[in-house]
């Protein structure tokens, strides 16, 4: 070989740059990683998602999770409800709102004493001449709420018409929004009435009955008015539902509630507002009597009265994203209504009340409740961590139900 020739060096082979071992790739990594699911990085951490009706839309249809909303809020304290059936071709800009009337009942000298609450424009006599009683009003606001005067000489709820007095007396409601006008309307949602002894447990004697309306006819009827705990209780469960309990003893983790599930396109029906609410005494569609308590021997109630009223006038921002929900056909929702009917009073924790609605899809619509049950770790998100949690013992205690449907929760939920 001449000594002018070059040598011949083999090219070193370039390796493989390892993914993540440069600072530019560190950095790469660790932005995208920033965020919360699939949040895109802008800059610091996203926020997470914790609304219940987005975390759901991710495996329900939109008519689904409008549907799965409506059953919490109608038996679930504190959740928003909006119905989701629309009457007619057309879409409704809707708020919702939510007042809780709160007190304490003192039973009288005959150990006697009650709370009852009237739905709001649900009642229209004949089908054909307007909502009979309604609260929500443009200037002066109703009576929605009724209770025996400890003084007084009560032995029966308020009769209907009757007027605040001697023997009852009335909560006012408030204006949910001060601009809503003549020109708004609205539909009163839901009524959640809770109910629980506080006086002494060494003292605490006699019995409580707790209802609600399960059909048009009692509600017509007035069945709840002028009652008494005996002529309550002997009622058919088909026409008014109820469940009766001594007050001694009371698990203090317990309370015992009741709500009326609609029975009638009346319900849904979005009423004008009146210039002035009803004052007298209107159906009861929830309540609670006590007999056989000691002279001033008190329980405490808990009312939430839901609204839906079309959109006033409003400079509000910034309100929360809500995931879109379709109209739900009729005939879709009145399997779960029917469902709902027998669980709609109940003696448990508040937290257990959004084990109803989940039986009452079990029941009407299986694959809803899968559906749901295979949202994975949103589950928690979507009924409460609580409430999930505790979901299958909260069915256990429902009536009707049994240890059976406790084991259908159990296996779905684990």
């Amino acid at each position: 070989m001449s000594s002018n020739a070059l040598a011949v060096v083999p090219a070193k082979k370039k390796q493989p740059k390892k993914k993540g071992t440069g600072k530019k790739e560190q950095r790469r990594t660790t932005r995208a990683n920033i965020g919360i699911g699939n949040a895109k990085y802008k800059g610091g951490p996203a926020k997470p998602n914790r609304n219940p009706l987005d975390l759901m839309s991710r495996k329900l249809s939109g008519q689904e999770a409008g549907m799965v909303q409506y059953l919490m809020g109608l038996s679930s304290p504190t959740i928003p409800c909006r119905v989701p059936i629309v009457l007619g071709s057309f879409l409704l800009d809707t708020n919702t709102y939510s007042y809780v009337f709160n007190g304490t009942v003192s039973a009288t000298s005959t150990g006697f004493a009650y709370v009852g609450a009237v739905p709001d424009g649900w009642q229209e006599f004949n089908n054909d001449g307007g909502p009979t009683y309604q609260f929500l009003a443009t200037t002066t606001q109703g009576n929605p709420v009724w209770f025996n005067v400890q003084a007084g000489t009560a032995t029966i709820t308020a009769p209907l018409g009757s007027a605040s007095g001697a023997n009852h007396a009335a909560a006012q409601l408030i204006k949910v929004d001060t601009a809503l006008n003549a020109g708004s309307r609205y539909r009163n949602t839901s009524i959640i009435l809770s109910v629980w002894p506080d006086s002494p447990a060494t003292t605490t004697q006699g019995d409580i009955c707790i209802a609600a309306i399960a059909s048009e006819q009692a509600q017509d009827d007035g069945i709840l008015n002028s009652a008494t705990f005996a002529s309550v209780a002997a009622l058919p469960q088909e026409y008014v539902s109820h469940i009766e309990m001594p007050l001694a003893n009371w698990n203090p983790e317990h309370q015992a509630h009741a709500f009326p599930v609609p029975y009638a396109e009346n319900c849904f029906t979005i009423n004008y507002m009146q210039p002035n609410g009803t004052q007298s005494a209107g159906g009861f569609g929830v309540c609670a009597i006590v007999n056989g308590a000691a002279v001033g021997q008190t329980f405490r109630y808990r009312i939430e009265y839901k609204y839906e009223t079309t959109a006033p006038l409003s400079f509000m921002t910034g309100q929360e994203y809500q995931a879109a929900t379709e109209p739900v056909p009729t005939s879709a929702l009145v399997p779960h209504l029917a469902a709902l009917k027998p669980m709609s009073t109940i003696k448990a924790p508040a937290k257990h009340l959004t084990a109803i609605p989940l039986h009452a899809m079990g029941t009407a619509q299986p694959g809803l409740l899968a559906k749901i049950k295979n949202t994975g770790p949103s589950i928690g998100s979507v009924i409460g961590k609580a409430a999930a949690t505790a979901v299958s013992a909260g069915i256990k205690q429902l009536p009707y139900v049994g240890g059976v449907l406790g084991g259908m929760f159990d296996s779905l939920f684990g």
